[in-house]
């Protein structure tokens, strides 16, 4: 469980997973249809998302970033409309898949090679927004802090 809670800073929210599953981007999933088939991997402030889509090009394909939200569509048509299947276990038509961004979370860069569309996500959060470490004094002594008078609350004469 440990692993799936550092994932947590990439992703916000998604619907039919585990919240703390996916920190930096979250897999949006419509009803119940699991293609195409992706992976999601974490390392660092660096995540990857691998999808298989075996058949199409560059041209079938179309990634979208919005705030917080990335979309990768297919627009490629059926073929073989005229043949008749004994086994049809390959998809060919068009898909839209949606990933919800954790806040800070960006597209770094994308790539199809061997079917496989990579694409590659970076968290960049500001440095004012990060964390910081306090440093406690050395200095052993404790110091007095003196009650001063306001004039405010005096009792009434």
């Amino acid at each position: 469980m440990r692993a799936f809670d550092e994932l947590s800073p990439f992703f916000s929210s998604v619907t039919d997973f585990e919240p703390m599953a996916y920190p930096l981007a979250r897999p949006v999933v419509s009803g119940r249809c699991r293609w195409p088939l992706y992976d999601v991997a974490l390392s660092g402030d660096a995540c990857r998302i691998r999808i298989a889509v075996p058949g199409y090009s560059r041209e079938n394909l179309d990634l979208t970033v919005r705030p917080n939200h990335l979309v990768v569509t297919s627009s490629k048509a059926a073929a073989d409309t005229d043949l008749q299947f004994l086994h049809h276990g390959i998809p060919s038509s068009g898909f839209e898949l949606g990933f919800t961004l954790a806040d800070f979370v960006e597209v770094k860069s994308a790539d199809l090679a061997d079917g496989i569309l990579t694409i590659e996500l970076v968290r960049n959060v500001p440095d004012e927004l990060k964390p910081k470490k306090i440093p406690l004094n050395k200095d052993m002594t404790t110091h007095q802090i003196e009650a001063q008078p306001t004039g405010k609350g005096k009792p009434s004469n």
